[in-house]
């Protein structure tokens, strides 16, 4: 349901800027999970409701930061007017200086990694989300027991707060 509320928030934003929009971007950090999927849905189907088309592209992998600053600029090239986007470097935008000199919106999902600010970020928790899901097992367990915590690369930050 947020991932619907990203997309709307992104699109109302963009309708403020002159001229029609032309595209929204949808760039999440890589390609290889099925939230990211659900993400590229809920948007495209918010996009159409208004009107609007979607510009939607990811890295082959969340560790991929070259491959999703080329994306941007891609974007930026096709005339999109805003960007939803699940950074995957914590300096992505600066690395992406005709972002900010285009004063676009900018929404940061599923994460925020710093830099220069975005226009909004929708993310959860991962820390509390973690916290949440350790204090569950052990009353779960009973105090008895072993757990094992699968976690992604140490690059991705959702699952290292988590």
């Amino acid at each position: 349901m947020y991932l619907r509320f990203i997309a709307i928030f992104l699109i109302l934003l963009s309708s403020c800027l002159t001229g029609q929009a032309a595209c929204i971007a949808v760039v999440p950090a890589g390609a290889e999970h099925m939230f990211r999927l659900e993400v590229i849905r809920g948007a495209r189907t918010a996009a159409m409701e208004k009107g609007y088309e979607t510009y939607v592209r990811s890295p082959n992998t969340e560790r991929n930061e070259d491959g999703q600053i080329l994306i941007i600029k891609s974007a930026l090239e096709e005339g999109c007017k805003g960007i939803m986007v699940a950074p995957n470097s914590a300096d992505l935008l600066s690395k992406v200086p005709e972002v900010a000199s285009r004063k676009m919106p900018v929404v940061f999902f599923d994460r925020d990694m710093g830099g220069t600010p975005p226009s909004s970020t929708v993310k959860t928790d991962n820390f509390q989300a973690g916290y949440l899901a350790g204090r569950a097992m052990v009353k779960r367990l009973n105090g008895k027991g072993r757990v094992a915590l699968l976690r992604m690369h140490i690059k991705v930050t959702s699952t290292t707060e988590r």
